[in-house]
């Protein structure tokens, strides 16, 4: 997957920074280690793109928000 500037609706890293969270416009999002950039979970489809993200505190779930209402 392709790091596109123009082409994301969110990003978020977890509280400890080891981990970031993106979605692409088209709703395409994953995550990935931020050391390595090896992707750990995805990529899965967001209804309508992840407008907003965030982890929960231990950084073991990704909630996502947007127009499809996930």
């Amino acid at each position: 997957i392709g790091v596109d500037p123009n082409g994301f609706d969110s990003a978020v890293f977890s509280r400890d920074g080891r981990l970031l969270a993106m979605s692409k416009t088209g709703g395409q999002t994953w995550v990935q280690e931020t050391e390595t950039a090896k992707i750990v979970c995805g990529p899965f489809q967001v209804e309508g793109g992840a407008w907003g993200m965030e982890f929960v505190p231990d950084g073991s779930r990704l909630i996502t928000a947007g127009p499809g209402g996930t």
